[in-house]
């Protein structure tokens, strides 16, 4: 049998006083009398009453939610993440909504109203087509926003990401360290901006290292997932590459799980490296060699920083801090054939 939701009115009928004396006792926001609290309290009790996190938000006790909005909720970085920040939050009772934005620029914005409907005090949001100006209602309705997105299109902004480009670096020097020349890139063109960054990286520790450059190694996928991934296998394999970079862990296992079907061989026959080492990164095969950022340090940076501003503290001004790459050596990668 379906109950209907008890509201405020029920308990003010069941206690026997006004509704403005169930919104004082609630909003603690004025005079109540003890035996008024004591038949609130006891009709509360029988009731079974929760108040919703809007009523409490309208009656400016803030609603206590922070939401993380991220793109695909089954990339593992993504829930490792929310996991996090979940823990950290609750040190503050504060209490974490995931929300899934999509990559389409109108989902994202419908998102956006979303996250203001449900008075959120606090916003972490990975966009793929972030504009100047988008978090403007939200900042207006009081929400607090952190952009965890490659590229901060809005420098008013706080901001706190990983370093990809920094991070394909790393990776490169790597492979050119086995003897590698040949070196693919795999990455998401959901956000082309983040993309052309980490692209030209690549091009540049290239060129450093007196190495061609071939735009025919560049590959994107539309969605981080494994599957799309694994549908590159074939063009990878006829590339030539004898390495490839995955922006991504989800990306470069599978992709390694594409090319084996191929019958290509990781790293006998190419090496591949993955990006950020979600959980699974160390139990694939013989370990994915990845570039880790630590996503504990990133949870803990979102959270200090909302939680500062929600109590009207922190930094002055937009804060942008980068999360530095480090490089984790497993069993995906070793030197090309012509070495060996």
């Amino acid at each position: 049998m379906k109950h209907a939701r008890q509201t405020i009115y029920h308990v003010a009928e069941r206690a026997g006083v006004s509704l403005a004396t169930v919104s004082r006792f609630m909003n603690q926001s004025g005079y109540v009398g003890a035996e008024a609290r004591r038949r609130i309290e006891s009709a509360i009790r029988e009731l079974d009453y929760v108040p919703s996190q809007p009523a409490r938000a309208l009656g400016g006790r803030g609603s206590g939610l922070v939401i993380l909005g991220v793109r695909h909720l089954a990339n593992p970085r993504w829930t490792e993440m929310a996991l996090a920040m979940e823990t950290l939050l609750r040190e503050h009772g504060l209490s974490l909504v995931l929300l899934s934005i999509g990559t389409e620029r109108e989902r994202e914005l419908a998102a956006l109203e979303q996250m203001r409907r449900l008075r959120a005090e606090g916003v972490a949001i990975a966009m793929a087509h972030a504009e100047s100006g988008d978090f403007e209602r939200l900042r207006r309705a009081g929400i607090h926003v952190v952009t965890l997105a490659g590229f901060v299109a809005d420098s008013t902004t706080d901001a706190v990401f990983p370093d990809r480009p920094r991070g394909v670096e790393v990776a490169l020097e790597h492979l050119i360290g086995l003897g590698h020349r040949r070196i693919a890139v795999l990455d998401s063109t959901a956000n082309q901006r983040a993309m052309e960054l980490r692209v030209e990286a690549h091009l540049t520790v290239l060129r450093r290292f007196g190495l061609a450059t071939d735009p025919r190694l560049v590959f994107g996928v539309e969605q981080a997932t494994m599957p799309a991934a694994g549908q590159l296998a074939p063009q990878i394999r006829d590339s030539g590459a004898t390495a490839v970079i995955a922006i991504g862990d989800v990306l470069a296992i599978g992709l390694w799980l594409g090319l084996e079907k191929l019958g290509v061989a990781v790293p006998d026959d190419v090496s591949v490296v993955g990006m950020d080492d979600i959980a699974l990164a160390g139990a694939v095969r013989s370990g994915l060699t990845t570039i880790a950022f630590e996503r504990q340090e990133q949870a803990r940076q979102v959270v200090e920083l909302i939680v500062a501003r929600m109590n009207g503290e922190g930094p002055e001004g937009p804060v942008h801090r980068h999360l530095a790459p480090s490089l984790l050596v497993r069993g995906s990668t070793a030197p090309p054939p012509s070495r060996r």
